[in-house]
């Protein structure tokens, strides 16, 4: 009687514990995810816009009296740009979660870039538009593509499940797919 008392005790501790792992590795894969997604939309919403001074750039240059963004429209943009530049709080964030590795190299690179790209557009002139816009598109396709790529897939890689817990669950689903005997089985 008492062995049956401890192994149930033994059971439930050990249940207990094991449910405990399982809900903090749980709740850190829901805070990659979170972190992964603020990372991509801050990412996106740099290098929209970005674009969008490159197009207003192209009206400027090509017809100075056309307007792609209106001065309050573009004071707008660019502040909100170089907001986007300074990602301190973002970068703590990544840190915490992630660690200080190759994630944070990338967003920096991604930093980087932008800032080379945006520096291109204050300098050019309608003098030289058609060579620095060729320059600006080949920077984008080149640098920045490369990069905001290589930081979708590593913080993808770092926030879905292990391999082998895929692993474990391919297989047994596959193993279920060729005989149901073999699923009742266990």
């Amino acid at each position: 009687m008492a062995e049956i008392i401890l192994g149930g005790l033994v059971g439930a501790l050990l249940a207990t514990a094991l449910g405990s792992v399982f809900q903090f590795w749980l709740e850190r894969q829901r805070l990659k995810a979170d972190v992964m997604l603020e990372v991509m939309g801050w990412m996106a919403e740099a290098f929209r816009h970005a674009q969008d001074l490159q197009t207003h750039a192209a009206f400027e240059h090509s017809d100075p009296s056309a307007e792609f963004l209106n001065q309050d429209e573009l004071r707008h943009v660019r502040r909100d740009l170089n907001r986007l530049l300074t990602p301190a709080e973002l970068r703590v964030r990544v840190a915490l979660v992630y660690g200080e590795g190759s994630e944070l190299k990338l967003m920096d690179d991604f930093v980087t870039e932008i800032q080379a790209f945006v520096r291109m557009l204050i300098e050019s002139g309608a003098s030289n538009w058609l060579t620095v816009s060729k320059d600006l598109d080949r920077r984008k396709n080149e640098k920045l593509a490369p990069i905001m790529a290589d930081l979708r897939r590593t913080f993808l890689r770092r926030a879905s499940l292990p391999g082998w817990l895929l692993r474990v669950k391919v297989t047994s689903l596959h193993s279920c797919h060729r005989s149901r005997a073999a699923c009742d089985r266990g």
